[in-house]
């Protein structure tokens, strides 16, 4: 009886290991592979079904390549564009350090506004001038005043309107007397600098000096804007812009800022900034 019962325990126990074996080689029981399977015939069957229908065949739906519908990005479609003209648009590295700009582009500087310029040069006009004496405080209460004893009737009491209407006359004409002469002064001390167009050197009002012009920096002169040393050696002095009396030396490459002065040396420079964008 004992030997039976071992016999007996032995054959389970080599059943037990057969059905392990066959777990671990299927990935799980007979039980669990069966889903398995029906799944992927479902699956292949589906596949197939779409195959006959046409709806997967990609070669035949495929849309052509010249006629392939692209999303396009209004953002990026301006950002583009923006990069196009910028690019098309003469900068520095094209300008010749011999030649310096031409005419052409030189037009097409000041068409754009690129000049140095801020736009405040130009002060008042003679309307601005009458308009700025007749309208002031004093004056407005006067007309006031004016206009009551009138209503009222007492035109004896209007004498003195006799004081103020040639008090503002007089102003008027002073002050238009002064611009014309301020004009004529500024016409007469107006700051120039030497730039390099068409190969030739030219002296220009600073006013006139656009982005990327070749200017020619010598002893004495004041850096008209804010511009980078081309060639040459320079010393400026910026002690209006840092305090420092003390000159600093410009090399190739370094930044020079409008408002410091030549004090020796001579380089050739580009402008980088104009008007309002300079240093000061």
């Amino acid at each position: 009886m004992e030997n039976n019962n071992e016999q007996n325990t032995k054959l389970k126990q080599t059943k037990k290991a057969k059905t392990t074996k066959n777990d671990i080689t299927t990935g799980g029981t007979s039980k669990d592979v069966k889903p398995v399977r029906k799944a992927e015939k479902e699956k292949a069957s589906v596949l197939e079904t779409l195959k006959n229908k046409k709806i997967i065949n990609v070669e035949e739906e495929a849309v052509p390549e010249e006629i392939e519908p692209v999303e396009i990005d209004n953002k990026a479609r301006k950002k583009k564009e923006a990069v196009v003209e910028v690019t098309n648009y003469p900068r520095y590295f094209d300008t010749n350090i011999l030649e310096g700009l031409t005419s052409e582009i030189v037009e097409q500087r000041k068409a754009d506004n690129l000049v140095n310029t801020t736009g405040d040069e130009k002060g008042k006009t003679i309307l601005g001038i009458i308009l700025s004496n007749f309208f002031t405080f004093f004056n407005m209460l006067y007309f006031a005043i004016t206009i009551v004893f009138i209503v009222l009737g007492a035109f004896d009491n209007l004498m003195f309107l006799t004081t103020i209407i040639p008090n503002l006359i007089i102003g008027i004409i002073q002050e238009i007397k002064a611009k014309k002469t301020m004009d004529k002064l500024s016409l007469m001390s107006e700051p120039t600098t030497t730039v390099i167009r068409d190969g030739e050197k030219v002296e220009i009002p600073v006013k006139e000096v656009v982005l990327d012009d070749i200017v020619f920096f010598t002893s004495g002169k004041q850096i008209c804007a804010d511009s980078i040393v081309l060639e040459g050696f320079i010393e400026v002095n910026e002690s209006l812009l840092t305090g420092e009396a003390d000159a600093v030396l410009k090399n190739p490459g370094d930044q020079l800022l409008s408002g410091s002065f030549v004090v020796s040396g001579v380089a050739v420079a580009r402008v980088d900034k104009i008007g309002k964008d300079n240093y000061i």
